[in-house]
């Protein structure tokens, strides 16, 4: 459940909107060992029911009102030895998605209907992994594709997007479809662990927001949704972990991505490509920690870092309130954490967090995160 009352000034205008989502789901995993491979299978099964409201519209709130969404798929994955060092995973999926709506506003004639719409997908994957070195060494090399249907935010919406928009529904929209290979070493040592991957992505009809051209009463641009966004994604990623002694370990990560999609920068019905929305930045991570020879005390030290933020679409230049203007500022944050397991129920830790007191916001979020802060934790487990 949940409810926003909003207060805008100049003149002063106020608006209450909520909506309740009940979800009933059920799922199995089952595994199989046979002469020919070990296999993994099962099913799930997700249905939602979904009621909106609010102030500005006697039709729906944010998303449509009396509506409904189903998920449902099956999968099978084997993986077989091919050889002394080698194995063989293949897998497939089939995924179907409904949606449902008794009461969505029109994006056209701003009436009240309603909507109704199915897709249905079968997607797979294959992956090699060679053990160069048995238990030390390994390499991996997959190809998967990717299915994502189109979910009632993205067909009934009617709310604010991003800074002065407001967004509309967008029925009759596509699944979008991505296909991607990755290949990847992991090294494993008594001392030192680490992995390195890489992987590029592409995209088919992804749901991207434009601008309709059309402007509110209040002065905000309507845009709504589109299946237009072809595109690529590629990054990689690394991380590493080294034991200086039996207490003291050193560990770190790193990951760089960037991406572009074919979008509409304008209400023109001109398709441009450019950057991803909201892309992440370069970002990594380094810290240490010490654990006693029984295990119950643990203390660390970690420094989280990303670069500057500068790769923008033309929505994320006009969208001043969550980026500020050339780009979200780099940034490099000092927490601590330490713990004490009390017993095997208990367990109670204190964390220093941005102990520099920096201000500093994670890329595409809207607000700058919290300065210097405090926290105690006590967790039980039963």
């Amino acid at each position: 459940v949940e409810t926003r009352f909003r207060v805008r000034p100049a003149p002063i205008r106020t608006d209450l909107q909520g909506f309740t989502v009940d979800t009933l789901g059920l799922w199995s995993n089952l595994k199989s060992t046979t002469s020919i491979a070990q296999f993994e299978y099962g099913f799930d099964y997700y249905h939602d029911e979904v009621d909106s409201f609010s102030t500005a519209s006697a039709i729906q709130g944010p998303v449509a009102d009396d509506a409904a969404y189903d998920l449902a798929g099956i999968y099978l994955q084997g993986i077989r030895d091919i050889a002394a060092k080698l194995d063989f995973a293949l897998g497939g999926r089939y995924q179907y998605a409904a949606a449902s709506a008794g009461s969505v506003r029109d994006p056209v004639t701003t009436l009240r209907t309603s909507l109704s719409d199915d897709w249905h997908a079968a997607v797979g994957f294959a992956r090699l992994r060679w053990k160069i070195q048995p238990d030390r060494l390994t390499w991996h090399s997959g190809v998967s594709q990717g299915f994502r249907a189109p979910n009632l935010s993205d067909l009934t919406r009617f709310d604010t997007a991003r800074s002065s928009e407001q967004e509309i529904a967008a029925p009759g929209l596509k699944p979008e479809h991505y296909l991607t290979w990755e290949t990847g070493l992991s090294y494993q040592h008594t001392r030192f662990q680490a992995d390195l991957s890489g992987y590029y992505t592409r995209i088919d009809n992804q749901i991207v927001r434009f601008p309709t051209g059309a402007i509110t009463a209040g002065g905000d641009t309507i845009v709504t949704k589109a299946n237009v966004g072809d595109g690529y994604v590629h990054g990689v990623e690394f991380s590493a972990a080294l034991d200086l002694t039996s207490a003291w370990t050193v560990f770190g990560n790193l990951a760089w991505l960037e991406g572009q999609v074919d979008t509409f920068p304008t209400a023109a019905a001109l398709i441009r490509r450019e950057y991803l929305d909201r892309m992440m930045p370069f970002t990594g991570e380094i810290g240490i920690r010490w654990h006693s020879a029984n295990d119950k005390w643990w203390t660390e030290s970690v420094m989280m870092m990303a670069a500057k933020a500068d790769k923008l679409s033309t929505r994320d230049t006009t969208d001043s309130q969550r980026i500020p203007p050339g780009g979200t500022p780099e940034y490099a944050v000092w927490h601590w954490r330490g713990g004490w397991r009390i017993n095997h129920r208990f367990n109670t830790s204190v964390a220093i967090e941005n102990i520099l007191d920096e201000d500093y916001r994670i890329h595409g979020s809207g607000q700058n995160m919290p300065g210097r802060n405090f926290v105690l934790e006590l967790r039980a487990s039963f």
